[in-house]
Formats: structure tokens, C-alpha cells, sequence
């Protein structure tokens, strides 16, 4: 048996905001699904863990169904739910096993992310498969306008090509404190680059072994 693969899923408020048919919230569970699948095909036991306000069971499985029954609760998303996720990882770097594999999902717009990715990373395997939105990177076709932080309510003034992700920042934070980095944005097709990062990752352990 392989090493426990726990995987976070971001259920907050700012994963269901959305430019594009696909919202981050969509793509996250569906690569949840996909990647605990794989997992399980190959002996290793997988937890699902909501990233936001809603709870979900810990305990990692073998079994398709208890995939299914453990994403069902995070299949829809929501507008007002708070994020948890730093929270989560936290707990999980506490009472996980020293071998786990800790994948989160997510757009990282938690404030904490960072310091938690960071401080579980010198324990579990730690991947942050970044989701992001056209807007976020200033590709949004419009000119000032007025906007609502999904989680906070914070009210701001902003231009449709301002870029809100910090994305070579995080990365740059994320790969010097050990954590694999993969960026996937809601317009683009997603699947080769999953596949390639999932490859390499599965290619690097191996090798330090």
C-alpha cells in the first residue's frame, strides 16, 4: 500500500465567481475526482477535505463510492462561504501521517495559505494545483468598475486588466518551500498539463527513493 493522498478541495466563495462556462469551484472537483481515482487504482488510500465552511470526513479509503460520497457535499458552489483553508491544512499537518500526501485545490486567495503550504511542506508531499480565472490575470474586457471581495464583502474599485493574482509570487513561495506548483486557468484546456505535472510528481518520487 502506497502513501495516503489527501486532497483539498476549495469550497469558499471566491471559487464559484467566474468569467468563463467553467468556474474554479467545477474544476477543482472534477480534478478531485480524477486524481483520487488515479490514487486509488494504485493502492493508495485518499481523503477528501473541504477547503471552506463545509465539513467533510477525513478518513482516506480505497473505495470509488467513499470518493463519490466524500465529494458529494462540495459538487455545488456557493457565493457566501467563507474560506478555512489555511485551517485545514493546518489541521491536517497535525494529526495526518508523516507520509501523506497533502494536494490542495485552490484559487490561494487565503491570506494564510502560504505560512500553512509552507510549514506542512517539511512533513507531507505537498502539491498546490492553482486555479485561476481570466479575470484575475487583468484579461477582463472592461474598464473601472466597482466589485465585491467574494469572501470578505470588501468593496473596491478596480480596471478590468488590473491583475488580482499574485501568481509568480505564490509560485515563487510555493517551489523555494518545497511544494510542487501547477497553475490551470478556467479558459484553457487543463488535461495535458495535469497529466504532465501528476507524471513528473509520481517521476521525482521514485527517484528519491
Amino acid at each position: 500500500m502506497l502513501r495516503c493522498v489527501r486532497l483539498v478541495v476549495d469550497t469558499s466563495a471566491s471559487m464559484a465567481v467566474t468569467s468563463t462556462p467553467l468556474d474554479k469551484h467545477a474544476l477543482a472537483v472534477w480534478i478531485a475526482a480524477a486524481v483520487g481515482l488515479v490514487a486509488q487504482r494504485r493502492l493508495s488510500p485518499v481523503g477528501i477535505v473541504g477547503g471552506g465552511e463545509r465539513e467533510t470526513r477525513l478518513t482516506p479509503s480505497l473505495l470509488s463510492n467513499d470518493l463519490w460520497h466524500a465529494l458529494e457535499p462540495l459538487r455545488d458552489g456557493s457565493h457566501h462561504e467563507e474560506t478555512n483553508l489555511a485551517d485545514r491544512i493546518t489541521r491536517l499537518d497535525a494529526h495526518a501521517d508523516r507520509s501523506s500526501v497533502i494536494i490542495v485545490l485552490s484559487d490561494l486567495h487565503d491570506p494564510e495559505i502560504l505560512p500553512a503550504l509552507r510549514h506542512a511542506a517539511q512533513k507531507h508531499d505537498c502539491a498546490a494545483i492553482h486555479l485561476l480565472d481570466p479575470a484575475e490575470l487583468g484579461q477582463l474586457r472592461a474598464g473601472f468598475f466597482r466589485g465585491q471581495e467574494a469572501e470578505t464583502g470588501r468593496v473596491f474599485l478596480g480596471h478590468g486588466r488590473t491583475q488580482w493574482a499574485r501568481e509568480g509570487q505564490v509560485r515563487s513561495e510555493l517551489i523555494r518551500s518545497g511544494v510542487s506548483y501547477l497553475r490551470l486557468r478556467t479558459d484553457r484546456s487543463f488535461t495535458a498539463p495535469l497529466r504532465h505535472f501528476l507524471t513528473a510528481r509520481a517521476s521525482s518520487v521514485r527517484g528519491r527513493r
